[in-house]
C-alpha cells in the first residue's frame, strides 16, 4: 500500500486532533489561540471552551501575563468586546506595564511568540476603549525587536503581533521552505491567510494554496509527533482548510481527494455500524448485504465531500467487455469501484475481477485514477494486507489503489 495515501494525512490529523484535545488546559495562551483558531477558521474543538465561570475564576490572575494573552485571544475585534470586559483586560494590562518587559533572561511573555500575539489581539480589541495597551505594546516591539528570535514559527506568529498593532516595521524574514516542519509551514499559511501584507514585508511571497500543497505532501510522509497543543491546533486547521479547498484544484487537490477517500473508506465498517445504532430501538439506516448497498452509502458518504459524484457509467469497450463504473468523482476524475466479499467471491476471484475492472477503466477518458475498495465485513479474505499491497500501483499508466476494510 502506497504510504502517502494508505497511512498519511488520515492518520496525522486523528494524531493532531488527539494532541490538541490531550493538551489545551484553560487558562493558557496555547489554549487561546486554539480556541482563535476554531472560531476564525471552522475549525472543530476538540475541547470544551472556557464558560463565563471559567472567565470569572481568572478575574484575580487577568494581571498574570500568559492568562491576560489566553483572555485577549477571546475578546471579539472592533467594537465586539464589551465595555466591562474591555476594562477588565485593560486593567490587568495596565498592571503588566509596571514590569520589565525586556528582561535580560528573555523570562517575558515579549519572548513567547504565542503570548505576544494573544496580548496583541486584546490591546486591539479593546483599542476603541481604552488605547494606552496597544500604545505601550508598540513601544515594546520597537525597543525589543533587535531581540526577537529568527525562528520560522517566532517570525509568523511576531510578524502576525506587529500587524495586530499597526506596526509595519517588520519582526524578521521568512527564509527557505525547504527545512521547514508542518508546524511551519502550518504556520506561514495563518501569516498568509490572516496577514498577507504583513507576509509580503517579512519578504513572504509563497501563496496560502502553494502551503496548503506543500503541508498536504509534509504530513502525508512524515509524522507530525512531538507538536505542542499550538503547533498541532494551526497545523490541523491548514491541513482541514487544504482538504476543504483543495479538492477541486487540478494541482494538488487530486492527492487530497486520494486522502479524503482514503479515510472515508478505512472507516467504512465504522460508518456502516453507526448508523445501524437507532434511538429507542428504531430500525437501522442502512442494511448492507451486497455491492449496491455498499455503493448506496458510498455515495451519500461522498456526496456531502465532493460537489459532482456519479454512478452507473459505462466504459468504452475493452476486448469487446463493457462495464459500468461505481462511483465517479467527475472533477477529480478518480473512480470508486466496490467489491463485497461474498461465499464465492474470496481472495483469489475478488483479484481477478480487480483486474478485468483496470483494464477496462484504462480508456475511460474521465478515469485518472481507480480506487478499488473490497468491503470484507465476514473477513473472508486470506490476506488482505497482501491483496492491497500486491494490486496497488500508483506510478503506472492507470494509478490504481486497493484499499480493503476492515483490514485486520
Amino acid at each position: 500500500m502506497h504510504p502517502v495515501i494508505a497511512d498519511g494525512l488520515a492518520a496525522e490529523l486523528d494524531r493532531l486532533a488527539t494532541a490538541v484535545r490531550h493538551g489545551w488546559a484553560w487558562p493558557s495562551p496555547a489554549a487561546g489561540f486554539a480556541c482563535w483558531l476554531a472560531r476564525r477558521h471552522s475549525m472543530p474543538a476538540f475541547f470544551t471552551p472556557p464558560g463565563a465561570a471559567d472567565l470569572a475564576a481568572d478575574s484575580s490572575r487577568l494581571g498574570e501575563a500568559p492568562v491576560l494573552a489566553s483572555h485577549g485571544y477571546l475578546l471579539p475585534g472592533g467594537d465586539g468586546a464589551d465595555h466591562g470586559t474591555a476594562q477588565a483586560w485593560s486593567a490587568a494590562a495596565a498592571r503588566l506595564r509596571d514590569r520589565d518587559p525586556l528582561p535580560g533572561d528573555r523570562t517575558s511573555f515579549f519572548f513567547r511568540p504565542t503570548e505576544l500575539l494573544g496580548a496583541a489581539l486584546g490591546a486591539a480589541a479593546v483599542a476603541r476603549h481604552d488605547p494606552a495597551p496597544l500604545h505601550w505594546l508598540r513601544e515594546v516591539l520597537r525597543d525589543g525587536r533587535p531581540r526577537l528570535s529568527t525562528d520560522t514559527w517566532s517570525v509568523a506568529l511576531n510578524t502576525m503581533a506587529a500587524a495586530a498593532l499597526g506596526d509595519t516595521a517588520g519582526t524578521g524574514r521568512i527564509g527557505s521552505l525547504a527545512e521547514s516542519t508542518a508546524a511551519d509551514l502550518a504556520v506561514l499559511w495563518l501569516l498568509a491567510t490572516d496577514a498577507p501584507d504583513a507576509a509580503a514585508r517579512a519578504g513572504f511571497s509563497t501563496s496560502a494554496d502553494e502551503l496548503e500543497s506543500r503541508l498536504l505532501y509534509r504530513i502525508t510522509t512524515a509524522s507530525t509527533r512531538g507538536t505542542d497543543t499550538a503547533e498541532a491546533c494551526v497545523t490541523y486547521a491548514a491541513a482541514s482548510s487544504a482538504v476543504r479547498t483543495g479538492l477541486a484544484r487540478t494541482s494538488y487537490g487530486h492527492p487530497a481527494a486520494l486522502a479524503t477517500i482514503t479515510g472515508v473508506l478505512r472507516r467504512f465498517p465504522s460508518i456502516a455500524r453507526e448508523l445501524g445504532k437507532r434511538h429507542n430501538q428504531r430500525p437501522s439506516l442502512v442494511e448492507i448485504n451486497d455491492e449496491y448497498d455498499v455503493q448506496d452509502v458510498l455515495r451519500g458518504v461522498l456526496a456531502g465531500l465532493f460537489d459532482d459524484v456519479r454512478d452507473e457509467e459505462t466504459t468504452p469497450s475493452h476486448a469487446g467487455l463493457r462495464s459500468r463504473m461505481d462511483l465517479l468523482l467527475k472533477h477529480e476524475q478518480i473512480v470508486i469501484e466496490t467489491k463485497m466479499t461474498r461465499d464465492n467471491l474470496g481472495q483469489r476471484k475478488v483479484a481477478e475481477e480487480l483486474a478485468i475492472d483496470k483494464e477496462l477503466y484504462r480508456s475511460h477518458q474521465d478515469c485518472r485514477t481507480l480506487v478499488c475498495f473490497v468491503y470484507d465485513p465476514g473477513r473472508r479474505l486470506d490476506n488482505p494486507t497482501a491483496l492491497e499491497t500486491d494490486l496497488t500501483n500508483l506510478a503506472g499508466p492507470m494509478p490504481t489503489l486497493v484499499i480493503v476494510a476492515p483490514l485486520a
